[in-house]
């Protein structure tokens, strides 16, 4: 088995298992699974949720990795706005990488 065929399989058997990494989101009113990465968040800082741009905005950061296979009915696209498990987010940035789909969504805050 090569390699691609191993990470292939994984994707669903670990990454986006329910019972190892993955949970359920609702992404623009789908159900989709999804890998929650937060944890390297570049806008944590002194705030502890967010950073202030330049306007004096607060931003909120969030990625999730969904897999391609899963198609949403709306292509997601940088600048686009989207909704999260209910809340209003904008995408920073969309890759496709092996098979999955990382969305990074900014949010802005008082």
């Amino acid at each position: 088995m090569r390699f691609r065929d191993a990470l292939a399989a994984d994707i669903d058997a670990v990454f986006l298992n329910a019972e190892e990494f993955a949970r359920e989101i609702k992404f623009n009113g789908e159900t989709v699974r999804a890998v929650i990465d937060d944890s390297h968040a570049p806008f944590d800082g002194a705030a502890g949720d967010g950073l202030a741009d330049m306007s004096g905005l607060a931003l909120r950061q969030r990625t999730r990795v969904v897999r391609t296979a899963d198609r949403l009915a709306r292509r997601v696209a940088p600048e686009q706005r989207v909704t999260l498990d209910g809340g209003r987010w904008t995408v920073a940035s969309v890759a496709a990488e092996d098979g999955l789909l990382v969305i990074t969504l900014t949010e802005g805050y008082a």
